[in-house]
């Protein structure tokens, strides 16, 4: 994230540490015309969303499980002193806001579906401890933006989707899955609405209202007369406007719009008094280092929905925040996937008017959206699919019924739940679309689509299939136990050793797996490590991996290392901060 000082004179940039980077927060001096790096801060854990306390005094980072304080004078005048404290007991924080009086403070807990309010006052008297912490405010499913109406009696944020127990209908496709608007599996996100002063008391019970806010709303702009919020819904590749006074009087009506955006929309600003809105086009899912675009909006006509589209401006790959100066001249745009940060002249943003089609074919997807419903398979039907397929040149399919689902295991690990698109074929959320022969009250075999290839999994003898059940259940045995796979520490000790080395040991490699294909940009990635000082187990992830903290003397990666039946390394990713 980008957050620039009050006075324009300093830039600050969260760096998460990806691709062999460290985390850390940069500082940039912004003097004549120009921008330069000044310092990097470096932090134990990878910080994502930032905010600047309104006497400019204190900078705050979520970052993953903790909050960080950063002393602004100490970043700015090259002090020794940069960090003031930290709070833990997070759990995936991602995004952080403080009243306009400095005495409250707000993070989003992503991984823990709550908002953690926090005395900001009491903690910067009181040393940054947890007795500053008040309580959490349940929300919704991955909550992420803190946006204040403009008189500070609430909070806004977004969540991903709507928990259980609101029995909200389902809406939305499965997201970053290859798979037709047709397949429905989950209901909206939400808008949520916090009563700020509750939330000093009694966060627990601080929620006004839910508003449904389209699939996957994540990031939040306001309007500058407050009258207006604006949403990236990243699953409806749509940018979602509020009517704010609507918001708990009638929430039934308070969402007035919907406009398309490019695929995967997420951040979005606020430019030229409120009269244009700018969001960026993620394509996060697609995968690849592709540039992508920025969307710009005429908030105006935000009700016309394509009619509002009024051109792109280009950007990196994976646009994912966006700040305005506080002269509103400048906008900043960090890209992700591209670690760069683009800097604008508002005034004079490269606007091109040729659209690329995936707005229009968005724009065509908003108006049907509501005419979507959920396909149902009978029970019976299902249970009749049961069995053990093999697929040609790939793992085992293990395929049962549980209840009104079909489930499916690739091999002895990853339970996907099959989504039903006809009575005969399901879609899986790896984008695979598996098809069963009509007709047939226990097939022989299955056709597996994926992309433009076809191949066929044939059903497996009952002595085979048996083996395949036996290693999946023991599999979810060690899950269950959380105890990591016989030998997978000290594979993951001699492969660290090996590739900082320059000697990956080939004969620990299987020749079927990631590590086999991505063995440099791993090596590259391992040596990033520097020394190792300890390497502890964590926990078995629902995919399949073991999990370690490798700690060293530049910081701590998450290393998740995937072991073949026979032992051989399958993959190995490794990711900064700290476990969960």
């Amino acid at each position: 994230m980008v957050v620039p000082s009050k006075d324009g004179c300093w830039v600050f940039v969260s760096l998460t540490g990806g691709r062999g980077g460290h985390a850390g927060m940069a500082v940039l001096q912004r003097s004549n015309g120009q921008i330069r790096l000044s310092r990097v801060v470096p932090l134990e854990s990878a910080p994502t969303g930032i905010a600047l306390t309104h006497d400019g005094r204190l900078l705050i980072a979520a970052a993953g499980n903790s909050e960080v304080f950063l002393d602004v004078q100490q970043m700015t005048s090259g002090g020794d002193k940069p960090v003031a404290g930290s709070l833990g007991g997070g759990r995936g924080s991602i995004y952080a806001n403080v009243t306009a009086d400095d005495r409250l403070l707000f993070i989003s807990e992503e991984g823990a579906a709550t908002i953690t309010v926090i005395d900001l006052e009491r903690a910067r008297r009181a040393g940054y401890t947890e007795e500053a912490i008040i309580g959490k405010i349940p929300v919704g499913l991955a909550p992420i933006a803190l946006t204040f109406s403009h008189d500070g009696k609430w909070l806004y944020t977004t969540s991903e989707g709507a928990m259980p127990d609101w029995n909200w209908p389902k809406a939305c496709k499965p997201e970053g899955a290859n798979v037709p608007d047709t397949i429905i599996t989950r209901p909206e996100g939400a808008v949520v609405v916090v009563d700020v002063e509750r939330a000093k008391t009694d966060p627990a019970h601080a929620v006004k209202a839910r508003i449904p806010a389209g699939c996957s709303p994540v990031r939040m702009a306001i309007s500058p007369k407050g009258d207006q919020i604006y949403v990236t819904a990243r699953n409806s590749n749509a940018v979602v406007a509020f009517d704010t006074a609507r918001l708990i009087s009638d929430s039934q009506h308070a969402q007035i719009a919907m406009a398309p955006a490019g695929d995967a929309p997420v951040p979005v600003a606020v430019l030229d008094g409120g009269k244009t809105l700018i969001a960026g086009n993620s394509n996060r899912f697609a995968g690849g280092d592709a540039p992508q675009s920025l969307v710009v909006l005429d908030a105006e006509r935000i009700r016309d929905g394509m009619g509002a589209v009024v051109g792109i401006v280009p950007a990196g790959s994976f646009p994912r925040e966006m700040s305005v100066s506080s002269d509103g001249r400048t906008l900043f745009l960090t890209n992700f996937g591209s670690q760069t940060l683009q800097v604008m002249d508002v005034k004079h943003l490269p606007v091109d008017k040729t659209l690329p089609p995936e707005i229009a074919a968005n724009a065509a997807a908003l108006t049907h959206r509501g005419e979507h419903k959920p396909v149902t398979v009978d029970p019976k039907v299902l249970a009749s699919y049961e069995g053990v397929y093999q697929i040609d040149k790939g793992p085992a399919m293990v395929v049962w019924a549980d209840g009104s689902d079909l489930k499916v295991r690739m091999g002895i690990q990853m339970d996907f739940t099959a989504i039903p698109a006809s009575e005969n074929t399901f879609f899986l959320p790896t984008g695979l679309l598996i098809e069963f022969p009509k007709g047939h009250a226990r097939p022989d075999f299955v056709t597996v689509h994926q992309g433009k290839e076809d191949s066929t999994a044939k059903r497996m003898g009952d002595a085979a299939a048996k083996g395949i059940v036996e290693a999946a259940a023991a599999f979810d045995k060690r899950l269950k136990e959380q105890k990591p796979a016989p030998g997978s520490e000290q594979a993951l000790r001699k492969l660290v050793s090996d590739l900082q080395a320059g000697k990956p040991d080939e004969s620990m490699i299987s020749a079927n797996g990631y590590l086999h294909e991505q063995l440099a940009n791993v090596q590259e990635e391992v040596k990033g490590l520097g020394t190792v000082q300890s390497i502890e187990f964590q926990r078995v992830g629902p995919a399949g991996p073991d999990i370690y903290l490798v700690k060293s003397d530049r910081g701590s990666r998450v290393v998740r290392i995937w072991l073949a039946p026979d032992g051989k390394v399958q993959s190995l990713i490794l990711q900064p901060g700290q476990a969960q």
